[in-house]
């Protein structure tokens, strides 16, 4: 009884409680099964100016914005709270839910990467290599989803292949939105973990999420960064008795991109062989189970080959990677300055990322090491186990960004999590470092103008620069 009352009066001192998020949630899938419906329907009195596929966004725009706005309506006449820390962050809650869902209705087009998907996906169902001339680079998880999801489709909707594709299209677009919830939400609550009021909190959220350069890119080529944001979130803020569901929220993560293999590191660093062994765990039973479930043990055979013999190199100026910056270096100084040696920029590059990525992870398990002493072998407290966690995990990913193969400008949404608690531990005195951090990863567009191109790795070395490592709080030591 006394658990439960303590849940309770947590819940109603948290201005965004699980239950209103849990309604908005309910709200938006609403608003897509009515929208897909009604456009299947096709109703004498709906009708469309601009395409068929644009006048399924127009409706879920409409399903949207009603009931969105009457649901939060209903939030702030129910409630007997009307002080502003209960008001102020379910207004930024739904300003930034109504912004998204009107960005996502106006500007909805299949990119690049979503043709990949696609395509990886009709490879999956015609039993060819979904790594064959599709530019798909991930591995088989997201493909097999495509696929049921288009069977599931077909089966609820009784659509025919066009109209399939379309609604396949609609409900990933749609599913963003969802995931922006759940991001403002644990964003909200990690402030809050943070010491910061509810307004504060509600206010650095709504202008993380605003401002945020990676984060429209990511809904702009359709990818599938906002599910490792929320895992990335949900690990971060889950209580450590639930070591295990977070090693297994990591592999499921892993199994849709590699970024979160990288949490290996700081569990290992702070002994959490709960975690560890059901992060590994979880990797085996999910590749068990896509195998199980997809009969298709070749997919993987073809994705191991694909990542180990023949991942992209990549080269472009806004792609953020060792490599990318130390070929464009090395091709700088060929055509405009003095290049003594027969090799060629790719293969110095090569060898000058080989070499410097082993250096940045042996710097990070310094740093790791150096934290772990600060705090000491004493029994911690409970908060002083979380800042050390999150002193571990914001290290991982900065680390993650400076070894990966691969970091393009929507990739640093992942980010979010560091520089919410850099903005909530520092709140009101940021320092122009962390300023310039702050503004070269979220503010700038991608372009292609050598050196500046890289302002987000520099930004990310920035930011680690104004990370401690030692434990700021002593007092939280319990013997």
């Amino acid at each position: 009884m006394n658990h439960h009352a303590s849940l309770s009066q947590s819940e109603c001192a948290f201005p965004v409680t699980l239950s209103e998020l849990g309604a908005v949630l309910g709200a938006l899938v609403a608003s897509m099964v009515t929208a897909a419906l009604a456009w299947r329907a096709d109703f004498g009195f709906i009708s469309f100016s601009d395409s068929r596929e644009g006048q399924l966004f127009e409706l879920f725009g409409a399903c949207a914005a009603a009931m969105l706005g009457l649901l939060f309506w209903f939030f702030q006449h129910r409630n007997p709270d009307k002080s502003p820390e209960k008001r102020v962050p379910l207004i930024c809650f739904a300003l930034v839910l109504l912004f998204f869902s009107f960005f996502i209705t106006e500007f909805s087009q299949q990119s690049v990467d979503y043709t990949a998907f696609q395509r990886a996906a009709a490879a999956v169902i015609q039993g060819n290599n979904p790594y064959l001339g599709t530019k798909y680079e991930y591995p088989p998880l997201y493909a097999f989803l495509m696929t049921t999801g288009l069977q599931a489709i077909h089966a609820v909707f009784g659509a025919n292949h066009s109209e399939s594709g379309q609604l396949l299209f609609f409900f990933q677009q749609g599913l963003q939105l969802l995931r922006l919830a759940l991001v403002f939400f644990l964003l909200f609550h990690l402030g809050r973990k943070m010491k910061l009021e509810p307004i504060r909190s509600a206010l650095l959220t709504t202008a993380l999420m605003l401002f945020n350069v990676p984060l429209f890119r990511t809904l702009k080529y359709n990818q599938t960064n906002l599910i490792i944001l929320v895992l990335l979130l949900l690990i971060l803020l889950l209580p450590k008795r639930q070591e295990g569901f977070k090693g297994i929220l990591a592999a499921l993560g892993a199994h849709l991109k590699l970024f979160p293999l990288i949490l290996f590191l700081p569990w290992l660093l702070m002994r959490r062989m709960k975690a560890m062994i059901f992060f590994s765990l979880g990797l085996a039973v999910i590749f068990l189970l896509q195998i199980l479930l997809f009969d298709n043990l070749v997919v993987f055979k073809e994705w191991f080959s694909f990542f180990l013999n023949r991942y992209p190199e990549y080269t472009q100026l806004r792609n953020n990677c060792l490599l990318s910056l130390f070929f464009n270096t090395f091709n700088f100084l060929k055509f405009h300055l003095y290049f003594p040696t027969g090799m060629t920029p790719l293969e110095l590059a090569k060898i000058a990322s080989t070499t410097t990525i082993p250096l940045f992870v042996l710097f990070f398990v310094y740093r790791g090491i150096k934290r772990e002493q600060s705090f000491g072998r004493h029994s911690l407290s409970d908060e002083a186990d979380w800042q050390k966690g999150f002193g571990h995990f914001s290290d991982a990913l900065l680390l993650m960004f400076l070894i990966s193969p691969s970091a393009w400008e929507h990739h640093y949404v992942l980010l979010l999590p560091v520089l919410m608690g850099v903005a909530a531990k520092n709140y009101g005195k940021l320092s122009k470092r962390s300023f310039i951090a702050f503004f070269l990863i979220l503010i700038p567009p991608a372009f292609d103008l050598f050196p500046f191109s890289y302002h987000r790795l520099l930004g990310t070395l920035l930011l680690l620069s104004t990370l401690p490592i030692t434990n700021l709080n002593p007092e939280n030591v319990s013997s």
